[in-house]
C-alpha cells in the first residue's frame, strides 16, 4: 500500500467544520494523526469525518510493540471523537472496516452511499474488537445485529445499514458529502452550547436508572436554556427566514 497524506478541505457553511482523514498506512501516521484528531476535536463545534482504517499488515508484521501502540492510539482517538461535545457526522462511501467502522460508530450521525460496507472483521482476523466497538455497535443496531456482524461476519451495505439503524440514511455517492454537509449546517444553526447540552442528554438519559431521573435532568437543562435566551434567539432566526422567503 502506498503511504497517503492526510487531506484537509475547510468550508464554512453555517460554521460547519469539515475534515477529511485518508487511509493510515504507516505507524507514524496513526500516532501523529490520532494526536492531531484528539487536539482538534477539543475546540471544534461540528465536524464531518471521512476515514478508513489502518493497513492490517501493521498488525501482522509481528512487532507486538507497534501493534500495541497502534491499538492504544486508535483507542484514544476514537474516545476523543466519542467524547467530542459538538455534533460529528460520518460520511461513508466505501469500506468502513475495523478502525474505520469504530470511527463511524463514534460519530453522532452516519450517512452512507449504496457502495458503503460496514465490516467489523476483528474476530475473523484473530483480534478482539477495541475502542468501545462492541458497546457502540450494540447501541446502534441492537444485540442480534451486532452479533451477526461481529461473530458471523455480516457486512451490511449502505442500504441495509440504513434499514437497521447503523446509518441515518443512504444516498447516491454523488450526493453523500452534500447530505452530510446539509445535516452539519442544520446542527450548526443551533446555539452551540444548547447543542452541546442536548447531545449530552442524548448520551446520558438512556443510562439513568429511571424515566423520572431523565425527566428531572431534562427539566434542569430546559430551565437553563430558557435563562440563556435561546428560545427568543431561534424565534428571531425563524422570523428572518420567513421574511426572506
Amino acid at each position: 500500500h502506498r503511504r497517503q497524506p492526510v487531506q484537509h478541505e475547510d468550508r464554512h457553511d453555517s460554521d460547519a467544520d469539515l475534515a477529511y482523514l485518508s487511509r493510515w498506512t504507516h505507524p507514524a501516521d496513526v500516532v501523529r494523526e490520532s494526536f492531531r484528531m484528539e487536539r482538534e476535536l477539543r475546540d471544534l463545534g461540528w465536524k464531518v469525518v471521512r476515514m478508513s482504517g489502518a493497513d492490517l499488515k501493521l498488525f501482522a508484521d509481528g512487532d507486538k510493540g507497534v501493534a500495541a501502540t497502534m491499538a492504544i492510539r486508535f483507542g484514544g482517538a476514537f474516545e476523543a471523537l466519542a467524547n467530542f461535545r459538538g455534533v460529528s457526522i460520518a460520511a461513508i462511501n466505501g469500506y468502513a472496516m475495523g478502525g474505520g467502522l469504530e470511527c463511524a460508530l463514534a460519530c453522532d450521525i452516519r450517512v452512507a452511499s449504496p457502495a458503503a460496507r460496514f465490516d467489523c472483521r476483528f474476530a475473523r482476523i484473530g483480534l478482539h474488537p477495541g475502542g468501545g466497538h462492541t458497546r457502540l455497535l450494540t447501541e446502534a443496531v441492537g444485540p442480534q445485529a451486532a452479533a451477526a456482524m461481529v461473530l458471523a461476519g455480516e457486512s451490511p451495505n449502505g442500504e441495509r445499514a440504513s434499514a437497521i439503524g447503523l446509518a441515518w440514511t443512504c444516498v447516491d455517492d454523488t450526493d453523500l458529502l452534500d447530505e452530510a454537509t446539509r445535516l452539519a449546517a442544520r446542527a450548526a444553526d443551533l446555539p452551540r452550547e444548547l447543542a452541546r447540552q442536548v447531545k449530552a442528554s442524548l448520551r446520558e438519559t438512556p443510562r439513568l436508572a429511571s424515566l423520572d431521573d431523565a425527566v428531572a435532568l431534562e427539566l434542569q437543562r430546559q430551565r437553563w436554556s430558557i435563562e440563556q435566551g435561546f428560545f427568543a434567539e431561534q424565534q428571531a432566526k425563524a422570523e428572518a427566514r420567513r421574511s426572506r422567503s
